[in-house]
């Protein structure tokens, strides 16, 4: 019973509309690899979207435009420091350093774990990959690719702005005020809980766009 509990989904919306940008994005990239015959700038650029789509998918939009700005700059470093030796002792010993630093990094925060991860496989890409092409050449269409799937997943912040966040904290309010009312009833455990996850829900929505969320 408790296995079967545990692998059970969690009950939240089929990300219908994140599903749909990427495939679009995907598209974009095939429609622009095709228009310039250059299949290996066809790869960055769909490598850069399928990673940058993973990063836009949820989150208020000042929390996207962070993890995609974190993940690209990883990427691109990762792709930089990849390409500094060929020797197989200087690739482990330069896997293992950026490891440890992006093992730290990472901690920081969740944009600061973007950030690092993307350095981390960057790295990996630019030291297996074995393109002949500059590392800057290989960031520039990663970073295009990123680019490509931004647009669509941040151009309804410019409408909906702060929304998102008033809307979450008011529903503290309403959940503080049924509370109060129900003190000493059938229902009183039932909104107790519900208060308590509205609130965790309203502070995940002020801090997450934050490098670093405070510790209680």
């Amino acid at each position: 019973m408790a296995v079967r509990r545990a692998l059970r989904p969690v009950p939240n919306p089929l990300a219908v509309l994140p599903a749909v940008r990427t495939v679009l994005a995907v598209g974009a990239c095939a429609a622009l690899g095709a228009a310039t015959g250059n299949l290996i700038a066809l790869g960055l650029m769909y490598f850069g979207a399928a990673c940058s789509a993973v990063f836009a998918t949820a989150g208020i939009y000042r929390t996207r435009l962070l993890f995609l700005v974190s993940q690209g700059l990883g990427a691109a470093i990762g792709l930089a420091i990849g390409t500094m030796t060929t020797a197989l002792v200087g690739k482990i010993a330069i896997s293992a350093a950026v490891a440890l630093i992006c093992g730290m990094v990472g901690a920081i925060g969740p944009a600061c774990t973007a950030g690092a991860v993307m350095t981390v496989v960057g790295l990996a890409y630019a030291q297996f990959s074995g393109l002949a092409m500059p590392w800057w050449q290989q960031a520039g269409w990663y970073l295009l690719g990123t680019v490509i799937v931004a647009v669509p997943a941040l151009l309804p912040g410019l409408v909906e702005g702060q929304r998102h966040q008033r809307r979450v904290v008011a529903d503290v309010f309403a959940a503080a005020a049924d509370l109060l009312q129900s003190v000493g009833t059938a229902d009183d455990h039932r909104l107790r809980v519900a208060l308590a996850a509205r609130s965790v829900a309203a502070r995940a929505a002020v801090w997450e766009n934050r490098l670093m969320v405070p510790r209680r």
